[in-house]
C-alpha cells in the first residue's frame, strides 16, 4: 500500500462520504477520512453519521472541523487527492451557518491545499438545483445541460452556488486543480436525507394514493455513480476547472417513482383525482420540493469522459435500495 495513492475525504462519516471512501478503497487508494469530532463518535442512523464504517485497514482517521483553519493544514499533507464531501445540507439552516460551513470552509481546504499540496487534484460536491427552476406545470423539450441558466431557490442552494464558484475561481486564478460534481436526489444504501428520505418515505406508505398530476419528472444519481464519477473526473486532467452533472439515465415520474417504490415492498397503489401542486409543495422535504415541476438533466458531458453508469436506471436501483433497507431492519 506504501505506493498507492493517498486521498483525502472530507464529511467521511456520512451517507455520501462513507461511500466515497469505499469507492477509493475498491480502487486501491489510501484513505485519510476526517469529519467533525462528534460524528466520528458513534453511529447514528437518524442523522446519517456511519463512523464505524471508517474503522478498518486502509483509513487514517483524522477528526477535524473545516472551519478552524489551524485543523484544516494537517489534513492537506502529502494527499494525491481531495473529495471534499462535506458541508450542511438543509433548507432550514441560517445564511450565517450555511455560508460558513459550505463557503468558508471550502475556503479553508482550498487555500491550505494552494499551500501545501498544490499538485493535489481536488473534487468539490456542488448541487443539481443551483439551475433554474423550470415553469411549473411544463414538460421540457431538452434535458439542461451544465451550461444552464443558474438561479438557486433558497439559501442552501445558494451557499452551494457560491462554494462552486469560489473553487472555480481559485482553479481559474490561484492554479487549483479543482472540479466540480453536481448530483441530483441522491440515493442508496444507508441513504436517510434528500433521495433517501423520499424512498424511505413511500415505503413506509402502505396504501399509497397517487395524484393523476403527479407527472413531472425526477432526476436521480445513485451515491455509487457519484462518487465513482468524481473518482473518474479525479483522475484526468481535461476536467479541471469543469462541472458535471451526475444523474442517471432515467426519465422516471413521481407517479412512477411511487409505484415502484411501492412494488419493491408489495404495496398496490391507488390513483386518486388531481391535488393543488402549489399548497403540496410548502412542505420543505426533498419530495415535495419536486413535485410539479420537471426535472430533466443531461448527464453527456459525463458520459463524454467514458464514464459509464453503474445505475443507469433508477428503476432497478430504487428497488435494490427498498431491499437493501428492508434486510437492514431499516423498514
Amino acid at each position: 500500500m506504501g505506493n498507492a495513492p493517498f486521498s483525502l475525504v472530507t464529511g467521511a462519516a456520512g451517507f455520501t462520504g462513507t461511500h466515497m471512501v469505499e469507492a477509493l478503497l475498491r480502487a486501491g487508494h489510501r484513505v485519510r477520512a476526517t469529519d467533525l469530532h462528534h460524528v466520528l463518535a458513534k453511529d447514528d442512523r437518524t442523522k446519517g453519521w456511519f463512523p464505524s464504517l471508517l474503522r478498518q485497514p486502509g483509513i487514517e482517521i483524522v477528526p477535524a472541523d473545516l472551519t478552524k483553519l489551524d485543523q484544516v493544514h494537517p489534513l492537506v499533507r502529502d494527499v494525491d487527492y481531495v473529495f471534499h464531501v462535506a458541508g450542511i445540507f438543509s433548507y432550514t439552516a441560517p445564511w450565517e451557518i450555511l455560508y460558513q460551513v459550505n463557503v468558508e470552509a471550502t475556503r479553508n481546504l482550498c487555500e491550505a491545499i494552494l499551500a501545501h499540496r498544490r499538485g493535489a487534484r481536488v473534487v468539490v460536491w456542488g448541487a443539481g438545483g443551483v439551475y433554474e427552476t423550470p415553469r411549473p406545470g411544463r414538460l421540457l423539450q431538452d434535458p439542461i445541460d451544465e451550461t444552464g441558466k443558474k438561479r438557486p431557490i433558497n439559501r442552501y442552494l445558494r451557499s452551494k452556488w457560491q462554494q462552486e464558484q469560489l473553487v472555480l475561481d481559485m482553479q481559474r486564478y490561484l492554479g487549483l486543480r479543482a472540479s466540480v460534481v453536481r448530483p441530483f436526489t441522491v440515493y442508496g444504501p444507508r441513504g436517510v436525507y434528500g433521495g433517501g428520505q423520499m424512498i424511505l418515505h413511500f415505503a413506509k406508505t402502505r396504501r399509497p394514493r397517487i395524484p393523476r398530476n403527479f407527472t413531472a419528472r425526477v432526476p436521480f444519481s445513485h451515491v455509487t455513480d457519484v462518487c465513482e464519477a468524481a473518482l473518474s473526473i479525479a483522475g484526468r486532467d481535461d476536467t479541471i476547472g469543469e462541472a458535471y452533472n451526475i444523474v442517471d439515465d432515467s426519465t422516471l415520474s413521481m407517479a412512477e417513482v411511487i409505484r415502484i417504490v411501492a412494488g419493491a415492498r408489495g404495496y398496490r397503489t391507488y390513483w386518486v383525482l388531481p391535488v393543488p401542486i402549489w399548497l403540496v409543495r410548502q412542505s420543505e422535504t426533498q419530495a415535495v420540493k419536486l413535485l410539479g415541476v420537471d426535472h430533466w438533466y443531461s448527464n453527456a458531458k459525463l458520459k463524454a469522459l467514458g464514464y459509464q453508469l453503474r445505475y443507469p436506471d433508477a428503476k432497478n436501483g430504487l428497488i435494490e435500495t427498498v431491499k437493501w433497507y428492508e434486510t437492514n431492519g431499516w423498514l
